[in-house]
């Protein structure tokens, strides 16, 4: 908060440095929700992240959406233990549930993480879902089986046209690389573009606006979900 006020007593700007939704998956992820709630009300979020990484997939959630205002969010209540505890909250007036992988190692604490971060958004006509931070983003239409299939077996009448969909997909082209590539290619391009945004926003009038309550909001869900999550040493010993 400290933060935000001196940056607008000087007429300056202040943000969170995050690389992740300039990642190509997570774009991917965020273009296609905007596209899918152009058409369609969202009914429900789930996600899971490692609880170093909460922060960014709070920010993914809110530029997922797309909204144009700052959205209000909420932590999640009745943190659960285990290596996953979760609890519900909300992200506007969308429903969320959240799981937070908990296991740091203090002496190793950028380690040993089981994901970065997973998101589902679902909607009438199924889910959209960021499998992981780098891929792939996967479409996954609802079932609806006509009374024709159930009752007669009958795959051939009108009503049951939909069923002749995969019942997943992989939505634009799978990027796969190597850790070795991921960490000194990716990564830095991908913070190339956060600071390259960052310096449009200042130089550019015509840039996308910024909210400073937006991030703060967000700031407050991140400190109230790493308040409520009980953090615990890995069970194993390093991968490698």
């Amino acid at each position: 908060m400290a933060n935000l006020r001196s940056a607008r007593e000087f007429g300056v700007q202040y943000r969170v440095g995050n690389l992740y939704p300039h990642l190509p998956a997570v774009q991917q992820f965020i273009q296609s929700a905007h596209r899918l709630l152009r058409r369609q009300k969202l009914q429900f979020i789930d996600a899971a992240c490692a609880s170093q990484v909460a922060f960014p997939l709070i920010a993914i959630l809110v530029e997922a959406l797309g909204a144009p205002r700052p959205v209000a969010v909420s932590c999640p209540g009745a943190i659960t233990r285990g290596t996953f505890p979760g609890g519900a909250g909300t992200v506007g007036r969308n429903p969320l549930t959240l799981s937070v992988h908990n296991e740091v190692d203090p002496q190793d604490p950028d380690n040993h993480f089981q994901l970065l971060q997973q998101i589902t958004l679902g909607l009438p006509a199924g889910r959209l879902s960021l499998i992981d931070t780098h891929g792939p983003v996967m479409w996954f239409p609802r079932l609806h089986i006509p009374e024709a299939v159930k009752r007669d077996r009958d795959f051939s009448s009108p009503q049951s046209a939909h069923l002749m969909e995969d019942t997943s997909a992989i939505i634009g082209e799978v990027q796969r690389a190597s850790w070795r590539t991921t960490l000194a290619e990716h990564w830095p391009e991908a913070i190339a573009q956060d600071l390259l945004a960052l310096a449009e926003s200042i130089l550019s009038p015509e840039a996308p606006h910024w909210s400073p309550q937006s991030l703060l909001a967000q700031c407050q869900m991140w400190q109230a979900l790493t308040k409520n999550t009980r953090l615990s040493a890995p069970k194993s010993g390093p991968a490698v």
